[in-house]
């Protein structure tokens, strides 16, 4: 019994360590140590059960709230695109820094690195970066 209790603190502290310089710990790393928990309980004093029903709860939460970031996350970047998308035939001013500016029409939309790009004389352009668009 002893034995798999140090085991089960091996594993957890391992989860931690991984989960160590975050603000948070992960799902894997909570699930583990309340998996734990509850392996080494005393059989004679155990764990009251609104503790753990309050962290399972707050486990859901959790996890509901990382599922909502997701999908919004998601939901931005289709919205972005489909703005580019409606540029497309338009013609667009673009700053490329030091004061400087492309000009022309907009040929298509890509999806690049982290941002939504419009395409103009086959060169892309963060949508972020347009200043102007004209019908």
């Amino acid at each position: 019994m002893k034995t798999d209790a140090i085991a089960a603190g091996q594993v957890v502290n391992q989860q931690v360590s991984k989960d160590a310089g975050k603000d948070f710990v992960s799902k894997d790393g909570f699930l583990k140590i309340l998996t734990a928990q509850m392996q080494n309980q005393d059989p004679l004093a155990t764990q009251d059960e609104s503790q753990m029903i309050s962290q399972m709860a707050q486990f859901a939460a959790l996890e509901q709230m990382q599922n909502l970031n997701s999908a919004m996350g998601e939901l931005l970047v289709s919205q972005k695109f489909m703005e580019s998308s409606m540029m497309i035939g338009k013609t667009a001013k673009v700053a490329v820094g030091d004061g400087k500016y492309e000009t022309g029409v907009v040929t298509g939309s890509k999806l690049g690195k982290g941002t939504i790009n419009i395409v103009i004389d086959g060169k892309e352009y963060s949508m972020d970066n347009v200043v102007e668009l004209n019908g």
